[in-house]
């Protein structure tokens, strides 16, 4: 867990931590810099539970991203652990981790995620909506343009903890969990998209990034698209992958390069380009917006 002045929802989610099905579980949590009672909250639970191991350790303080990055670093290569990553503010559902790991099970001695949907509530846990559906499913193609594993919601197998911990980038990327979606289907390892959801995922002010699926949410999306936001967020994401691409299977190493290439080449050409190389959102609709923008340098 990553945390951030994050006192006025951690009890709730440090509750359904301690409410899960699935008993045999540690809490490491890395604190950028908090001067509410976040840390305080910590303490009080690791006394409260101490037949858990519940470590806080200081945060960079560089940013989300590079506050998670720094616990994967904290991790040793071949210790087996299966790591789930979990936000300051959600509640899990009591058989989050369970249901996971059931999924994970067969996979356990490859390299694979698991990430599930989520309910969106506002910041009192009311109005409860679902997330988006990803009718087209995970691929590299896709997380070129899209993350699709909601972060709260992600579990790895020990071997694609080994993965990501050996890709570690120098500068952490906009987005952790889209970052993990791309090295995991780059690598062609195994995800494992569940379309139930397993936690509430609280909206709210101080989120970093929020989701959804109805008109205001595509409206949003859309203008991202067609705004400078898009081609920004791509800037920050992608060089945090040179790191990963050795270990990308030969086609999507064949892809990759192809889409930086047509995204710095002439502008009138760029949209058939990148249809080319065959990348895409989960919505056709938002690809070929996506794609015509990048005419207009918003790719």
């Amino acid at each position: 867990m990553a945390t951030h002045f994050g006192a006025a929802f951690i009890d709730a989610q440090l509750g359904s931590i301690a409410e899960q099905s699935h008993k045999d579980w540690s809490l490491w949590v890395s604190d950028d810099g908090s001067s509410d009672a976040t840390r305080s909250r910590i303490d009080a639970f690791a006394r409260a539970h101490p037949e858990h191991e519940v470590q806080l350790f200081d945060g960079p303080q560089m940013g989300a991203a590079a506050n998670f990055l720094s616990l994967l670093a904290r991790l040793k290569p071949g210790e087996r652990h299966f790591v789930a990553l979990a936000d300051q503010d959600d509640v899990w559902f009591p058989d989050k981790l369970g249901r996971a790991l059931r999924a994970l099970e067969p996979l356990d001695d490859a390299p694979a995620v698991y990430a599930s949907a989520q309910t969106y509530t506002d910041a009192a846990l009311s109005n409860p909506r679902p997330s988006r559906a990803y009718p087209r499913g995970p691929s590299f193609s896709n997380a070129l343009l899209q993350n699709i594993l909601s972060g709260s919601s992600i579990v790895l197998t020990p071997n694609a903890v080994d993965l990501l911990a050996s890709v570690l980038p120098d500068q952490a990327p906009k987005f952790l969990d889209w970052w993990i979606y791309q090295v995991m289907t780059g690598c062609e390892a195994h995800v494992i998209y569940d379309p139930e959801p397993s936690l509430f995922y609280r909206q709210h002010s101080g989120n970093i990034l929020g989701e959804g699926h109805g008109l205001r949410a595509r409206a949003r999306r859309v203008l991202l698209l067609y705004g400078s936001g898009y081609r920004a967020w791509l800037d920050a994401q992608l060089p945090a992958l040179e790191r990963a691409k050795g270990q990308f299977s030969a086609e999507n190493q064949r892809v990759f390069e192809r889409f930086l290439a047509a995204r710095q080449g002439f502008a009138p050409k760029r949209p058939v380009a990148l249809w080319r190389t065959g990348v895409h959102r989960q919505s056709p609709l938002e690809t070929a917006l996506l794609l015509s923008a990048s005419a207009f340098g918003r790719l």
